[in-house]
Parts: structure tokens; sequence; C-alpha cells
């Protein structure tokens, strides 16, 4: 596998795993963060991505939003105005 960045991948199957793996670890993550009352991508922010430079702060929002459609996809978040709440 020849990915955007990074060194080429021969174990396509273990590096698959890998990211689907720190996907579903980044929603967890994010659920608990809601739980915890934060409830936009800009209050998740500095939990997710400690050290971030500010230059990719709009692509780590991005990131945080994509997790949330997907979510809500999933009818396992709702939208509420500007933020998101867990269901019920």
């Amino acid at each position: 596998m020849l990915p955007g960045h990074g060194q080429n991948v021969h174990d396509v199957p273990s590096k698959l795993q890998e990211l689907i793996d720190h996907r579903h670890e980044r929603e967890a993550q994010i659920l608990k963060l809601m739980a915890d009352g934060k409830r936009t991508p800009k209050a998740m922010l500095s939990a997710i991505y400690m050290e971030l430079d500010k230059r990719i702060v709009p692509m780590a929002l991005r990131q945080i939003e994509a997790h949330l459609a997907k979510l809500e996809a999933e009818s396992r978040v709702a939208r509420a105005g500007d933020e998101w709440v867990l269901p019920g």
C-alpha cells in the first residue's frame, strides 16, 4: 500500500486494522467527552489534540465533525442546534 504520506506499507491487513482500531478509539473518546459535558467540536478539540499546531486546527475540527456525522448516521449522537447530544 502506498499511503499519501509516510512509508510504504507491506502488511496491509495489519495497517488497515490499526487504522480501524484508531477510529474506534477516537469515537469512544468523543462519546466520553460528550458524556462529560463537552458538546461541540471546539470544546472537544484540546482534549483530543493536546499539542496541536494552530495551523492545523481547522483540519482537526473537521476530523471531529466527521466522527460526529458518522455517529449521527448510526443514531449514536444527535445534533441540537450548535451542540451534539447523546440520545435519550
